[in-house]
């Protein structure tokens, strides 16, 4: 899969799972629609985080930005943690 593709699979798997954090629904259906996401940003890392023909291109860029953000969030508030209505809006 090209990193264009992949970007959008985790961007569109990523808006899901928020919005369903948002909606209030059970951690089950949060999960269930973040888990593409998941699987996207694994093959980003593996293929293009330090790729030099993609480093520093915006969507690279915004990626990196949202993976080390949601990192620090459930590093300090543990991985079962919601997403409190501030993170959400940083990662929109």
């Amino acid at each position: 899969m090209r990193q264009r593709e992949v970007v959008r699979q985790a961007a569109a798997s990523l808006r899901d799972s928020i919005q369903a954090d948002q909606e209030g629904k059970k951690e089950t259906e949060v999960r269930r629609k973040a888990d593409p996401a998941k699987e996207a940003l694994q093959q980003f890392v593996r293929k293009w985080r330090d790729d030099r023909r993609v480093v520093g291109h915006p969507s690279h860029t915004e990626v990196l930005a949202v993976m080390s953000e949601l990192g620090a969030f459930y590093q300090v508030a543990g991985p079962r943690a919601r997403l409190p209505s501030d993170v959400q809006c940083q990662l929109q």
